[in-house]
């Protein structure tokens, strides 16, 4: 690892996952809003639970979205015109969304990891394309992060295998990975999915434009697992998907946020957790914003796993489940 220091503007922007000060929440169970998701109806082969997509990202004003094994398809990314998406998230237009693709050479890097089981984030910045992998072997679950450009013309992505570097885990558990990336200046930084009390040092893993390594930055204490990042705001600021299935083989501690904040009816009564975060990266570490999380309204058919997670301008945020219980796509308005 070499010893110089994160750009500036990571330095800004990475703090400790206490909440904000302040009073506890002391209003009664239930009392707290939940967001009601507007769905974005999906057409084509990304409708089917088998692309798994596992993350969102920009490219330029194209909505891509990561299936976690693009060679399921061929080799292939999915997008959508943003405009398209700002239309169906506003109600504007109620009929199905057909994505495009994006072709991606992902063979070679996935021959390179074994035990591949799947691509887990994206993050894009400029013409640079960053993807974290997950692979298993003898039980043991570790992550892989890659680079690559976007190709002249914008219809494909080259990854470089060459550039691969392995993600070591940061707690004993059972496929637990590096699901969210996020980029500052010129370097870009990955999230382990477990960033509570069964980690005992949480830290982002720092990368330069190229790859070479950074010092990493502490993670302050996250209940629950985070699957995926926006990018930041002006304000070092950016949210991500922060869930919980009951069935985990793990059990989380008593959450800051919710003590600080409350919950909403569904999450007082239910064991499930969907909900979505802002953190901010300040002071050299991650850290909650002190804005209330976003608690999404949880169904008594069982918990969605959301995997993907993109601003839409100022208004609010896209959101992706993988394949439980299906392929969703859906806004969460401010």
């Amino acid at each position: 690892m070499r010893s110089s220091h994160i750009s500036r503007a990571l330095v800004v922007a990475l703090g400790m996952l206490l909440p904000a000060t302040g009073a506890a929440f002391s209003g009664s169970p239930g009392a707290v809003p939940e967001a009601t998701l507007r769905p974005i109806r999906l057409t084509g082969p990304i409708s089917e639970s088998r692309a798994e997509l596992s993350g969102l990202a920009w490219l330029d004003d194209e909505l891509v979205l990561l299936p976690q094994f693009p060679g399921r398809f061929g080799g292939v990314l999915f997008a959508l015109p943003g405009r398209a998406v700002r239309d169906a998230a506003h109600g504007w237009r109620t009929t199905p969304l057909t994505p495009y693709t994006i072709a991606i050479n992902s063979a070679d890097v996935e021959a390179r990891v074994p035990g591949f089981e799947g691509f887990e984030a994206i993050a894009l910045r400029g013409d640079d394309v960053y993807l974290t992998a997950e692979s298993k072997r003898a039980g043991l679950t570790v992550g892989w992060l890659v680079h690559g450009r976007v190709a002249p013309g914008r219809r494909a992505v080259v990854l470089d295998p060459t550039s691969l570097r392995k993600l070591a885990p940061e707690a004993v558990l059972d496929n637990m990975g590096f699901e969210a990336l996020v980029t500052s200046g010129q370097d870009v930084v990955a999230l382990y999915e477990v960033n509570a009390v069964t980690n005992r040092a949480p830290r982002g893993l720092a990368f330069g434009r190229d790859l070479e390594p950074l010092a990493s930055v502490p993670v302050s204490r996250l209940e629950y697992r985070v699957t995926d990042a926006t990018t930041l705001d002006r304000l070092g600021h950016f949210w991500v998907t922060n869930v919980y299935w009951p069935g985990e083989t793990w059990r989380p501690a008593n959450c800051p946020l919710f003590q600080q904040f409350g919950k909403g009816p569904t999450h007082a009564t239910g064991r499930g957790v969907e909900r979505l975060v802002e953190l901010e990266l300040s002071a050299g570490r991650i850290r909650p914003s002190g804005r209330a999380p976003i608690q999404l309204a949880l169904r008594p058919e069982g918990t969605r796993n959301w995997e993907g997670i993109a601003r839409l301008d100022d208004e609010g945020l896209i959101v992706a489940t993988d394949e439980h219980p299906s392929t969703q796509l859906a806004f969460v308005p401010f």
